[in-house]
């Protein structure tokens, strides 16, 4: 093979591949303009009221780190708390947008 064909087919193999990715990266940019919420629930228990809504929130930031959130794109919305014969449990809600 000459060097003239390797070039040429590197040419073609990198527009090709910038062919294809532009589909992709317009979509993107498409679903970027779009703003993704969604709500998690946490529940956590505890001897202590802090104890309870720590292991809470916990929780709610884990189940958003699984979706790929991070925890600056989060806040808390809600939180409940009672006390339940021997121990405290606490729901903690909260919302992450991106």
């Amino acid at each position: 093979m000459s060097l003239r064909r390797i070039m040429i087919g590197a040419v073609l193999a990198i527009m090709a591949l910038a062919g294809a990715a532009a589909p992709a990266s317009a979509a993107v940019r498409s679903v970027a303009g779009a703003l993704e919420i969604q709500e998690f629930q946490g529940d956590g228990i505890g001897l202590r009221p802090p104890a309870a809504v720590t292991m809470a929130r916990a929780d709610a930031d884990a189940q958003a780190a699984a979706e790929g959130f991070t925890s600056t794109q989060c806040r808390k919305v809600s939180s409940t708390l009672f006390f339940d014969a021997t121990i405290y449990v606490a729901t903690v809600t909260i919302s992450c947008s991106r």
